[in-house]
């Protein structure tokens, strides 16, 4: 309720302080109209404030008669100090001014209505007032579409504004994103340039590695060559040898024995299958003669399997004799 009686208050000061323009076409002087002898009245033109009605001022001349309060309040009011109902009909007047009657009377008798100047005078103060109540009417209408207009702006203000304020976030959202994509590509270009610095160092790369390669070929070739000389040139080497070639001699012929020994009846080759006694003259001259290419110092031991190691090793052949260099 308070709100609603603020908002009244606010609309009759919008409509009263407004700029007295459109009631410039009323006079402010008195009529000429009015006679000496009556009191002339003049019309506040002045904004009126809120908190007060419109008032109409009279000002008084100099006349011959006095003037009564009680009828001066009459005039402002619209009315007069006779009454309506005591006015009269007369038939001519030094100070009233008469009018033909209208053809409702009776056509006989043709009486003049007689208007006093007073009367006059207040007719036109009414008229003048129905004219500014007219005027007030319109620019309250007006002050009433302008202010329908203003409250549709307004609503319209505050849309806009809700539609600003979301796009404020949208481009506060591709602020950011814009920050991130920024950071992305200072990334991407500092990897770019970390890119060309590898791909300029990478034929150096491949160059040194082709070096070391080189360098290791050189140094592989080289002691491993002096260490296999040192190893076939060396005493243990020929123990390992000697030692490695009864075991496998020995380990053969224990198999071959042990299948013999599982053998319910007699071993016979001579009943296998496809079997020729060729064979077995065959298959021990290869051996011999693949172990006499191998080891040529071996040949005169291998008929002799159960002869020690020590003694097959304590012969040293003059293969693994241990070459001397030369001064020259």
């Amino acid at each position: 309720m308070e709100e609603l009686m603020l908002e009244e208050m606010s609309f009759r000061n919008f409509i009263y302080t407004e700029e007295d323009k459109d009631l410039t076409f009323l006079p402010k002087d008195f009529s000429l109209c009015f006679n000496t002898s009556s009191p002339s009245v003049s019309i506040n033109t002045e904004p009126v404030r809120a908190d007060e009605e419109p008032m109409i001022k009279p000002t008084t001349e100099p006349a011959t008669e006095p003037v009564n309060e009680h009828e001066m309040n009459c005039k402002i009011r619209g009315g007069s100090s006779r009454p309506p109902v005591k006015r009269k009909l007369a038939s001519g007047s030094s100070t009233s001014r008469t009018i033909p009657a209208k053809d409702f009377l009776i056509k006989d008798d043709t009486p003049m209505l007689s208007i006093s100047d007073d009367d006059e005078d207040l007719l036109d103060l009414y008229d003048r007032c129905y004219a500014r109540q007219a005027v007030v009417d319109n620019v309250v209408n007006r002050r009433s579409c302008e202010l329908l207009e203003m409250s549709s702006l307004a609503a319209e203000e505050k849309e806009h504004k809700g539609n600003l304020d979301r796009l404020i976030l949208k481009s506060q959202k591709w602020s950011g994103y814009q920050v991130s994509l920024l950071a992305l590509e200072s990334k991407v270009a500092s990897l770019e340039a970390e890119k060309a610095n590898l791909e300029a160092t990478e034929p150096l790369l491949r160059q040194e590695i082709k070096e070391v390669k080189y360098d290791r070929k050189e140094a592989v070739s080289k002691v491993v060559l002096y260490a296999c000389m040192e190893l076939l040139y060396s005493d243990e080497l020929g123990r390992i040898v000697g030692k490695l070639v009864s075991s496998a001699i020995t380990f053969g012929r224990y198999k071959s024995y042990e299948q013999v020994a599982r053998m319910k009846e007699p071993f016979d080759l001579l009943i296998v299958k496809g079997y020729r006694p060729s064979y077995q003259k065959e298959h021990t001259q290869a051996s011999d003669d693949l172990a006499t290419a191998t080891f040529s110092w071996l040949n005169e031991y291998v008929a002799d399997a159960s002869a020690s190691v020590e003694a097959l090793l304590s012969k040293k052949p003059p293969t693994l004799q241990k070459h001397v260099p030369s001064r020259t």
